[in-house]
């Protein structure tokens, strides 16, 4: 019988619904001699564990250890409630910039993981990402500074733009980082 490597066994349960499914019996062989506390480890380095850990749980139940079940359930509980406060943050913020005439849109954090997994717990979150247009770059920064925000380093910098964000910080608030491109080869709103 095939067995795979904890990576690839991420990997795998990483996937969509029809990978996972291909994968499902290697998975689960592969579960039936996994060292979970390592397993657990790896998962939470990559933020993964209530994502990965609750899918390790729906398919191999009987193979897991009440160990790695609670840490699971934990992690789940720490990011929905984390991720709750991001997500309110979240809404004032992009409601104040709107109050400015500036759209932002939030990338990534809970709105992502209520849409693509139905729960915001199964995805930590640890900063607030916002796209704004290039444009309004500069003004959607300057409002969070007028809201209490740290000027990021090297803003107004000649008019350069950063590679893809401004972070800004300020006490008792998510980081937020304002996008005005999501990756680096990218040029259009």
């Amino acid at each position: 019988s095939k067995s795979i490597s904890n990576l690839e066994l991420i990997f795998s349960l990483a996937g969509c619904s029809d990978r996972r499914e291909q994968m499902g019996e290697t998975a689960r062989k592969t579960l039936a001699s996994t060292d979970f506390a390592a397993l657990q480890r790896t998962l939470e380095e990559r933020r993964l564990l209530p994502l990965i850990g609750s899918r390790v749980l729906a398919l191999a139940p009987e193979e897991v250890p009440s160990s790695f079940q609670a840490s699971v359930t934990a992690a789940r509980a720490r990011a929905r409630t984390y991720g709750l406060g991001i997500d309110l943050a979240t809404r004032q913020i992009t409601t104040s910039l709107a109050a400015a005439g500036i759209d932002a849109l939030p990338l990534k954090g809970p709105l992502l993981a209520l849409t693509a997994h139905g729960d915001i717990g199964l995805r930590e979150t640890a900063d607030i990402d916002l796209l704004v247009s290039e444009p309004q770059l500069d003004a959607a920064v300057r409002s969070l500074i007028d809201q209490g925000f740290e000027p990021p380093p090297g803003w107004l910098r000649n008019g350069r733009l950063p590679d893809l964000h401004w972070t800004v910080q300020r006490e008792g608030v998510p980081r937020v980082d304002v996008h005005w491109r999501v990756h680096w080869y990218e040029t259009r709103f």
